[in-house]
């Protein structure tokens, strides 16, 4: 079965070379059945095998091979990263050296001056009392042109004491006559009588003119002239 099969096939590519050949002779186009010009052509009528019509079998043109269409590989635009823009570094600023200033020379702490404690503030002294001594004298006018007589005084010394708030006493006082024509009175207290009356001799405080002591002083004028006769 083989060998018949490749018989056919043999035979089959023999006619189809063979007959664009007899279709390009002159005068064989259309007498394809003519014994003669089968005969010149080699093929014999009698034996000729009833004409097979041939379907031309197309041949299958080969499939070009497909070169594998390159996938393409999607190209990603780059996208541009900003670089960052560099911040300046701020150059740093000089430290300004401070200026040794020169040590001040340390004054002496001084010495605290140690607080006098107050003192007590003294009582005042007040006047508590004046005296005069004597309170009383009776005083004699002088004798024109002569002496008196002894026991007819016409002068005499008072004495003015003080009593003041400490107990103690002063004779810091002033004299003072109620009447210089009858009698006056020296700051010493020497009353001198000048005419015949009554005088009120005054002693008065010097620190306290509120305080004072007086001496009534009775002038007469009975002197006596003493006549010697030889």
């Amino acid at each position: 079965m083989a060998h018949q099969s490749g018989r056919s096939n043999r035979l089959l590519g023999t006619l189809l070379v063979l007959a664009p050949m007899a279709l390009a002779l002159p005068g064989l186009a259309g007498c394809s059945d003519d014994p003669e010009t089968l005969g010149l052509v080699g093929i014999t009528p009698a034996t000729a095998t009833p004409k097979l019509q041939a379907k031309e079998t197309p041949t299958p043109d080969p499939l070009p091979k497909l070169s594998p269409t390159p996938t393409a590989t999607p190209s990603f635009a780059a996208t541009a990263t900003p670089s960052a823009t560099p911040t300046a570094t701020p150059s740093a600023t000089p430290t300004a050296t401070p200026t040794q200033s020169p040590s001040p020379t340390p004054s002496p702490t001084p010495s605290p001056t140690p607080t006098a404690s107050p003192s007590p503030t003294p009582t005042p002294v007040t006047v508590s009392n004046v005296v005069v001594s004597p309170n009383a004298m009776t005083l004699y006018v002088p004798a024109p042109g002569g002496t008196n007589a002894p026991g007819f005084v016409s002068t005499y010394t008072f004495n003015a004491s003080i009593l003041l708030s400490n107990l103690t006493t002063s004779g810091d006082v002033v004299w003072s006559s109620s009447d210089d024509s009858r009698a006056t009175v020296s700051q010493a207290g020497l009353v001198t009588a000048v005419a015949e009356g009554t005088v009120t001799i005054t002693a008065r405080a010097r620190t306290d003119a509120g305080k004072f002591a007086t001496a009534t002083v009775t002038i007469l004028s009975k002197g006596k002239v003493q006549i010697i006769v030889r």
